[in-house]
This record gives C-alpha cells, sequence and structure tokens, in this order.
C-alpha cells in the first residue's frame, strides 16, 4: 500500500495512505493556545480571485521571497478549483511585481514544446495549453484567466507563455500527430535518420497503442526490443546540436521518453516500486535546473505542481515512504533560493477527473486545518519565520499531502503553507 498521497495526473489517484489517522473525538491539548498564535501569525489573504489586481495582501512576499528564485505553488490535489485560483492571483502578482517571468506546470516537455510551436503558428492559448498541458489545469474553468494572462502578459519575443518539465506525454495532442513531430525533428537534425530502426517506438507511440499496452506488459521479449530501441533514440538525441530554442527543447523531451514509459511500464498501485516513481521525481528536478541554467539563464522560475512533488525532507513524515520527490533535490541544489509555498483546506469540495465532484474528507481535530479554521480566517498565510516557531507538538498533523491526516515535523518539509478554508472544485469542460 502507498504511504503517500500521490495523483499522477495521467493515472489519477492511488491509494490514499494506510497509515493516515483517523480523526480523534477529544479537544487537542492546549487548543486555545494554538488557535491564539495561528490568529496573531497568519497573514490574512483578502482575495483568492485572480481578477483582483490590487495585492496590497500580498506585498509581505516581497520580503518573505527575497532572494528566491525558484518558487513552488503546490496543490493538495489536482481537482482543487480554489487553489488554482489563489495561485493564479498569485502568478500574476509575482510576473508583475517581483519579476518572475517563467512559468513552469508539472506537464510534459515535449508536449509543451509542440503546443508552443502551435500557439507561434497562430492557434489561441487555449488550444496550445491543451495540446501541452495536462488536462485537469488546460480544461479547468478555474484556469482560465491564467490561461489568458500566460498568452498576453507572460509571452513575448524571449519567453514562452509556459514550459513543461515533465517526461510524460501530457497533452491532447492526438498520438499520431506526436509521433509526425518526433520524426520531422530528428530528419530535420539528424539528416539520413532511419526511422525504420524505431520500429518499436513508433508502435507504441501510434493512436492504438493503449489497447495494446498491458498485453505489452506482459511480453518481456517486446519489452526489452522496446526499451532497446527508446536507448538507442535517446543517445541519439542526446547527440545532436539543435540551433533553435524549440530544437533544444525537443532534444530534451524525445530524450526523457525512456524515461516515461520506464515510469508507467513498471507503475503498480498495488505492489508499489519506488525505485520506479522516483525516477519520474528525479527527472522533472533535473529538467528544471536545465531550464533555469541553460534555457534560461537568469530567470526566476513559478512551479505549477502538487505539494507531494514540490516537498522535501519526506523522511520526516511519521511513518514515512520510500517517495524521493522533486522538491528534495530542488532544495538540495538551490538552497533559499527554492521556496515552497504548500496549499490546504479545512472542508469544502474538489473535483476528480475518475469520479467527478467528491467532499473533502473530514478534517481531525488535532490537525493545522482544523485550528486553522478556528481563527475565522477564509484564507490565510503561514511565512517560513512563523513555521520555524510552531508551538505544535512534535510531529503534528497537517494534511498537505492530499486530505489524509499527516504527522509530520511539516515545518522542515514545506516554507509556507497557504490556507483555504472552503475548497471550492475545479470544473474541466470539454
Amino acid at each position: 500500500m502507498f504511504s503517500f498521497l500521490f495523483q499522477n495526473p495521467r493515472i489519477g489517484f492511488l491509494l490514499l495512505p494506510a497509515l493516515a489517522l483517523a480523526a480523534c473525538q477529544t479537544e487537542p491539548a492546549r487548543k486555545a493556545e494554538k488557535t491564539a498564535w495561528l490568529q496573531e501569525q497568519s497573514i490574512p489573504i483578502f482575495s483568492i480571485n485572480p481578477g483582483d489586481t490590487i495585492f496590497s495582501d500580498l506585498q509581505f512576499l516581497k520580503e518573505e521571497l527575497k532572494g528566491v528564485e525558484i518558487i513552488g505553488l503546490g496543490e493538495q490535489s489536482h481537482g482543487d478549483g480554489s487553489t488554482f485560483l489563489a495561485k493564479a492571483r498569485l502568478v500574476k502578482f509575482l510576473h508583475q511585481e517581483m519579476g518572475f517571468s517563467l512559468l513552469a506546470f508539472e506537464s510534459g516537455i515535449l508536449d509543451c514544446t509542440l503546443a508552443l510551436q502551435a500557439f507561434e503558428g497562430g492557434a489561441t492559448i487555449d488550444s496550445a495549453f491543451r495540446a501541452g498541458v495536462f488536462k485537469i489545469w488546460s480544461n479547468s474553468s478555474e484556469v482560465a484567466e491564467l490561461r489568458q494572462y500566460a498568452g498576453s502578459a507572460i509571452a513575448d519575443a524571449s519567453t514562452p507563455p509556459f514550459v513543461g518539465f515533465d517526461c510524460q506525454l501530457s497533452g491532447n495532442l492526438p498520438p499520431q500527430v506526436r509521433a509526425d513531430a518526433i520524426c520531422r525533428f530528428l530528419q530535420q537534425e539528424h539528416p539520413g535518420f532511419d526511422s525504420s530502426v524505431f520500429s518499436l517506438v513508433w508502435q507504441v507511440l501510434a493512436p492504438d497503442s493503449p489497447k495494446n499496452f498491458a498485453h505489452w506488459k506482459r511480453d518481456t521479449i517486446f519489452q526489452q526490443a522496446f526499451f532497446a530501441q527508446l536507448d538507442s533514440l535517446s543517445r541519439l538525441a542526446a547527440r545532436l546540436q539543435p540551433a533553435t530554442l524549440e530544437g533544444r527543447l525537443m532534444q530534451r523531451g524525445v530524450s526523457g521518453l525512456k524515461h516515461y514509459y520506464f515510469f508507467i511500464w513498471k507503475m503498480n498501485a498495488i505492489n508499489p516500486d519506488y525505485s520506479a516513481l522516483n525516477v519520474r521525481d528525479s527527472v522533472m528536478a533535473a529538467n528544471l535546473a536545465w531550464l533555469k541554467e541553460e534555457i534560461f539563464p537568469g530567470r526566476k522560475v513559478i512551479i505549477w505542481a502538487a505539494n507531494t512533488h514540490l516537498g522535501y525532507e519526506r523522511q520526516k513524515l511519521k511513518y514515512p515512504d520510500a517517495m524521493h520527490p522533486m522538491g528534495s533535490y530542488l532544495k538540495q541544489w538551490y538552497g533559499d533560493k527554492y521556496y515552497v509555498l504548500s496549499f490546504t483546506a479545512y472542508t469544502g469540495r474538489y473535483g476528480s477527473l475518475q469520479s467527478g465532484l467528491r467532499n473533502v474528507p473530514a478534517c481531525s481535530n488535532k490537525s493545522l486545518e482544523y485550528l486553522w479554521a478556528d481563527t475565522g480566517y477564509p484564507n490565510a498565510c503561514l511565512r517560513r519565520g512563523a513555521l520555524a516557531t510552531f508551538p505544535f507538538e512534535h510531529p503534528f498533523q497537517a494534511r498537505l499531502y492530499g486530505y489524509a491526516n499527516w504527522y509530520a515535523e511539516w515545518p522542515e518539509m514545506t516554507d509556507g503553507i497557504f490556507f483555504i478554508r472552503d475548497m471550492l472544485p475545479s470544473h474541466v469542460v470539454d
């Protein structure tokens, strides 16, 4: 069983933590003291509406984020509409008033590159998002205003409206369009490229591949030949020297196909193999560092991703698992230049592509969210300095990783926390 909430956009929710603790019926110790501390230390957030651009309530971030070059904006689940709205407003503030200029989504670097090509060719920003970014965001009504902002305000001659950093195939591109684009790129950059050498790769990328995938996973001979071709393709792509930005992004995306297929080939929700699961997070971290250092040097980066991927020091969960999240690499490499703002909610509803709208599970009355709700704040933030003086038990309960009540040393696993009392769901439209 998984001991963390891991919502992969392609495969949906895996199992909720087996060790998540049930709510206790007795009132928490020193409740009044803890609530008073939260009342005093919380920074009230007046609005999560991205249309509200009077940013007086967000000015504290200028001091809080001094020296920060990468900020991760998290989410408990991939159906949290209120969080999406709050993050969209934060993106506007960070871009307009703090100089953050690169918006990076937890979506495929390859598909997002193809989407950017379409955008430059005249496609609308909504079409580009849908071609590259996971449907949970690209089709969400709550992300609509951010999509327009990215296309009109962030995008310029030297900056795309968004980039992806995942190794997964994420967008709504027809599979044949993707396969043909990869072929064209390789033929252009490597004259004499022989596509027939990679026949199994094209077979797996073909439109009808999903119906054959379960069979291929059981066929060890096919699997060995397929991954041999992927390794060869990756080595070929790595030797290329594209002259354009889009070419370099395509090169990185094609090279990452082997990581994506290794990840989904080894995925097993019943008996998870963390050595396989962690490949994805390590690749996402490496891609982000590559984007920041080599492709967009000097840019300050906004990451849009799940709390679980952005967090670090995961071994400080009371019941740790073997996950090694992307954020642990980024914290190691960038230190205080990397800042995680985790989002959490007390009650409400959230959306799921697999099962529609769902109620936020009941909150333990030992949790941070339960006590925070008692302050009366509808939306609020805790800063890094406040977390360092947290008067709660160690470890204490919070629900940053999904809607499960986890004991952990949370002040050592995130830099700030954004609280939303009443979650409204994301509405995904086709």
